[in-house]
């Protein structure tokens, strides 16, 4: 959540800076600052509502008598399986960088 709202230094801000850099860079007078200020107010906004998530996430205490929630076996093991992933290609980028940079060189032959 925290990333999605483009804290530093998660990966959500570098990609939001560069995306607010290059429009600032277009060769026109102020470039698209209109726009990269507004899409500055809608990522404040935005963090207010990832905090409402992450505080009924962690912080709020749950309703007296709420059942817990079972979640299906198979559906564990899917979340365990994408999470490792995550951390693997994390961790090591070029296991599927450098077959993508194949399959794009072969592509452009």
């Amino acid at each position: 959540m925290l990333s999605l709202a483009g804290i530093p230094p998660l990966a959500g801000f570098a990609g939001k800076f560069y995306v607010f850099v290059a429009a600032l860079e277009i060769p026109d007078h102020f470039g698209l600052l209109w726009l990269v200020l507004l899409a500055l107010v809608m990522s404040v906004v935005s963090f207010y509502y990832y905090l409402k998530i992450l505080k009924q996430s962690y912080v709020s205490e749950p309703k007296p008598g709420a059942a817990a929630i079972n979640v299906p076996v198979i559906t564990r093991i899917a979340l365990w399986a994408t999470a490792a992933l995550v951390v693997i290609l994390g961790c090591l980028p070029d296991l599927l960088l450098n077959r993508i940079s194949a399959a794009v060189a072969g592509a452009l032959q």
